[in-house]
Parts: structure tokens; sequence; C-alpha cells
């Protein structure tokens, strides 16, 4: 009898492990629909309907619930938050709201994966369309700056958002952005 009691350890260590992959597989199912869908609605150009993007934002939310530590799935609901900004009858608070929830979304997902490039430049992006430069807009140019000079939406983001908080730009910061009006303006990319 004692034997068996041994064997309760593994069985339960493998419960575990096949709960938790579980949990992972459906957050991947849900996000990979996703996905599939904000690719459609961009490659189609089309207009996005509410009860769609309802039903989107439900799933990308599930998957960001059951797999937490994922910024992928943080990214694209904040996406999903995004595309509901330009929906047509939006109204001005509704779009604040779209937008702080997109802020919310790449926010996490730059805190989860500091490194990408991507997250620091939708999250400036972001700030500078709610008008926000701030210490954490500050953060995200100069970490966009550092993670991603040879992105096109880097040199995109920090022209545009970088010519609105031109006064709360350091004067290194100010420097940067006109050498990517510059680069983009001469067809060269930045470096």
């Amino acid at each position: 009898m004692p034997n068996r009691k041994w064997l309760l350890i593994p069985i339960c260590l493998l419960a575990a492990m096949m709960f938790v992959s579980a949990r992972w597989g459906i957050a991947d199912f849900y996000a990979r629909t996703t996905s599939h869908e904000l690719k459609n609605w961009a490659e189609k150009n089309s207009s996005l309907i509410l009860p769609e993007w309802e039903y989107a934002r439900r799933r990308a939310e599930s998957s960001r619930n059951l797999d937490s530590e994922n910024p992928l799935h943080s990214e694209d609901l904040a996406r999903l938050y995004l595309l509901r900004t330009g929906m047509p009858k939006l109204l001005i608070n509704e779009r604040k709201t779209a937008l702080r929830n997109a802020l919310s979304g790449f926010r996490e997902a730059a805190n989860l994966r500091p490194a990408s490039a991507y997250d620091w430049i939708m999250l400036m992006a972001v700030k500078s369309d709610l008008g926000e430069f701030d210490q954490e807009y500050l953060r995200a140019f100069d970490n966009a700056v550092f993670l991603g000079p040879w992105e096109q939406a880097t040199a995109l983001v920090i022209a545009d958002s970088g010519t609105k908080a031109w006064n709360r730009l350091s004067e290194q910061q100010k420097s940067q952005v006109l050498q990517y009006i510059n680069r983009r303006s001469n067809g060269n990319k930045p470096r």
C-alpha cells in the first residue's frame, strides 16, 4: 500500500501540467481566431460592425485571461480597441474609452516583453492620440528609438507624435525627431 501513495505525486503533477497546457491551448485557439479576423479586416479594409467586433473582443479577452503572461494576447486586444476607434458613428467618449483600453493593452504587452519595439511604438502612438505627453510617453519614445530604429512605423510615429509633443521633448529627442523627418523626406530609412 505505501507504494500507491507515492504514485499520487506524479499523477497530481501530470494533472497540473495537463491543466496548464489545456489553458494555453484554448488561449491559443482564441488568439489564432482573433488574429485571423484582424488580418482579414485589415486586408479587406471593410467596415467593421459592432457585433463582429464584440465577438472578437470577447475571444481576445478570454485568450488573455487564460494565458495572461503572453504579450501577444494583450497586443491583439489592444489592436481590436484601435479598430474600434475607426468605427462609424462612434461618440467622442466611446473613442476615448477605446483608446484608453488600447493603451492598457499595449502597456501590458510592453511590460511583459520590454524588448519589443512594436509595443513601445504603439504605446507612444496611442498616448499621442490621447494628447498625453507625459513621462510614460517620453519613456516609450526613448524605447522605440532604441529598440526599433529600422522599423518604418518607428519613423512615422516619431515624426508625427514627436512634432505634437515638441515642447515636452528633450533637446536630444527633438534632434531625433528631426533626423527621422529628414531621413523619411529623403527616402532613406532610419539607422
